[in-house]
Order: C-alpha cells, then sequence, then structure tokens
C-alpha cells in the first residue's frame, strides 16, 4: 500500500492524467523499523503503459534505502472518435467527430489524436461510431478522378505548352498521374 501510494503521488505530479494500474516486483522489501516516509521518482517517462520507479525509504530521516520496481500505467486522453458510422470514400466532417476520454495505453499506435488531423480527408475502410480514427485508414481526398477532363501543362525553361486531357488515375494536389491526350 505504501508504494502504490508513493507511485501516485509521483504520477499526480507529472499528470492528472495518469493512473497506477498494478505494481510488479519480484521479492518483498524490507526495511527498518520506525518511522517511515517513502519517495517514488519516475526511471523512465515513456508514453507506453510499462514503467519503472525508483523507490527512496527513509527510517526515522537517518537509515535510507533505494530499490526500484515495475508498473503498468494507463494514460486517459481525450481523443476523436467517429460519432456516428461514416462509410468507405466519404470524407471526414465536423459532425462525423466526438471527442471521448480513452485509455490511450489501449489503442493503436496510430490513433489520431487531434481532430484537426482528420477533417477533411477521406475514409478508406467503414469507420463505426465510437472508433478510434487512425492514420492507416484515412487518406487525403483525391483532388482529381480518374475520367475527368483535366488540362495537361507541360513547362521546361521558358517553354510552356498545355493541352486537354484526361485522367487515368485519381491523384491528390501537387501529384503526377497518367493522362491520356
Amino acid at each position: 500500500d505504501e508504494i502504490r501510494t508513493a507511485i501516485e503521488k509521483q504520477l499526480q505530479k507529472e499528470s492528472k492524467n495518469l493512473e497506477l494500474s498494478s505494481i510488479n516486483y519480484r521479492d518483498n522489501f524490507y526495511v527498518l523499523p520506525g518511522d517511515l516516509e517513502l519517495k517514488a521518482s519516475s526511471i523512465d517517462s515513456s508514453s507506453g503503459s510499462r514503467r519503472r520507479f525508483a523507490l527512496q525509504a527513509m527510517v526515522d530521516q537517518s537509515y535510507s534505502q533505494r530499490f526500484e520496481v515495475a508498473a503498468e500505467v494507463n494514460e486517459w486522453r481525450d481523443m476523436p472518435v467517429a460519432s456516428r458510422s461514416i462509410a468507405r470514400g466519404n470524407l471526414v466532417g465536423g459532425d462525423d467527430i466526438q471527442m471521448a476520454r480513452m485509455n490511450v495505453s489501449a489503442l493503436p499506435a496510430d490513433s489520431v489524436q487531434s481532430s484537426t488531423e482528420i477533417l477533411g480527408y477521406a475514409v478508406k475502410q467503414e469507420q463505426r461510431a465510437g472508433e478510434v480514427f487512425r492514420r492507416e485508414r484515412i487518406a487525403i481526398p483525391a483532388m482529381v478522378k480518374a475520367g475527368t477532363q483535366v488540362t495537361a501543362v507541360y513547362r521546361s525553361g521558358l517553354l510552356e505548352a498545355s493541352a486537354k486531357a484526361t485522367a487515368l488515375e485519381d491523384g491528390i494536389e501537387g501529384q503526377q498521374i497518367k493522362m491520356r491526350n
């Protein structure tokens, strides 16, 4: 209980969004009897769920002992999720996003953390309501669709030529695509 309390105090200093899930250690720790003061400090403050802590035990303000423990820590954060199902190919709009408090440790690594990262993007596969947005499942929407009429421009030095053409593939701004003149 003392170890849990010391680690929870340290987590509160780091962020209000951190929660201690479990403590893992092999052996029991023994300290001299007396007035015990236990302080924890993070050895690694990575954003992963597995973290290590150094604990400093002071007995009667004179005897000091240090030991380490591993712990599982949950990080909670407001994340954008789909407010309703979004069909494949549709663009993500403001009404399609709501924020939900989620355990970041349990989410895929490519989870989108800000709604600005997905507004206006196309969904590559169906996004179900309440599901977190993932980078691998969204894409910049095509500005040019295959089969549409475009103007092809050729530039070389001072020479510039243009002609009507048909796009043979989808493309985004700045991307070169195949065309038929």
